[in-house]
């Protein structure tokens, strides 16, 4: 959601708008801020929705053409001026997620997620607008909980920046060895990402050289097997490099609704072995690529043979790659064409 903010801020700024984005850091009271860890996160949430609506409401002028919402923080109601539109752009659901990641969670926390999250504040945030999904299968999501019809406008990738590496430059780059096969994944270990798929292959398959590019890694984290490397803190520009550098790329979440390293990995020219989820379904459809979505998260036997299948013939996914997934991604997420697919939904 961060990214597609970002690109939607430049986008609308390169063409002669002026933006203004509200969010937690300059709309919430410092008060609830200083204090958030202290309060239950159903009420700084609900809050979070409340100042930011009001500072967009404050805001508010006769030349303000539209409004984009996100997540749960459109639901504050706002007073627009006549030809104003409105849109909300749902990036997922949390009852989908809550529903994903159910046995990793608290009861409490899943009623909450479902209840509180989606069926209130997300369903809320979406009443009388247009509807964008961030793809098809959301878009479904969205229409199966909240029974609001939207129209897929997808994500925007900078594709001069994901774009394939000269494999072996990479790896040198990186100390990695020349020869052999090797795995990226790169996420979290939140329940969501299902990092224990991402465990057992690394113990499975010790033949596969592994890079793991974990945010946010636990203090108590344990290590590994020696055939993987753990690398934090990563900048954005130098995934392109680690993509390039890979054989494939491994996405095992039990919920993402548009996992960029997805596209990003398709965009660097190495195939991904992913579950279900908005990009897989949209950008791995076709066979034989399709064998690589594997339907159910826990199924860790097909994750390991899809696995050894794409080890076992590197070069024969990557070209299927090249001629299959890449102009479907340059088609929907490639800068231009993202923005042109844009002004022809809004209608701006």
């Amino acid at each position: 959601m961060e990214a597609c903010v970002r690109e939607q801020v430049r986008g609308f700024q390169g063409r002669g708008y002026a933006v203004r984005v509200f969010h937690r850091e300059n709309s919430v009271s410092s008060f609830y801020r200083r204090n958030e860890h202290r309060m239950s996160h159903h009420i700084t949430d609900t809050l979070a929705g409340y100042f930011i609506g009001r500072a967009a409401r404050k805001a508010m002028h006769p030349d303000v053409v539209c409004v984009f919402s996100h997540s749960t923080v459109g639901w504050y109601p706002l007073r627009v001026p006549p030809g104003c539109k409105q849109f909300h752009l749902y990036h997922g659901t949390y009852r989908g997620q809550a529903e994903a990641i159910r046995p990793f969670i608290s009861y409490s926390g899943y009623l909450k997620l479902k209840w509180w999250d989606s069926m209130m504040l997300e369903r809320l945030s979406g009443r009388g607008k247009n509807i964008f999904t961030v793809a098809d299968l959301i878009g479904l999501e969205v229409n199966k909980y909240f029974g609001y019809e939207g129209v897929t406008l997808g994500n925007p990738l900078d594709m001069s920046d994901f774009r394939p590496f000269d494999q072996r430059a990479s790896r040198k780059n990186l100390g990695l060895p020349a020869d052999g096969v090797v795995g990226v994944f790169v996420g979290t270990t939140q329940p969501n990402k299902n990092f224990p798929v991402i465990r057992r292959l690394v113990e499975a398959l010790p033949e596969i050289n592994w890079v793991l590019v974990i945010r946010g890694l636990p203090e108590n984290f344990n290590g590994l097997s020696a055939n993987a490397r753990v690398l934090t803190n990563v900048p954005r520009n130098r995934l392109p490099e680690l993509y390039s550098a890979a054989d494939f790329s491994v996405c095992p979440s039990r919920y993402d609704a548009f996992p960029y390293v997805v596209p990003e990995a398709i965009s660097c020219g190495i195939p991904v072995l992913s579950t279900l989820n908005g990009c897989s379904h949209q950008f791995l459809y076709m066979p034989p690529l399709n064998h690589l979505v594997i339907q159910d998260p826990d199924n860790i036997t097909a994750f390991i043979a899809a696995a050894k299948d794409i080890a076992s013939r590197p070069a024969y996914y990557r070209e299927l790659v090249r001629t299959e997934s890449q102009p479907i991604v340059e088609h929907w997420m490639n800068l231009g064409n993202f923005w042109k697919r844009f002004w022809e939904v809004t209608g701006l």
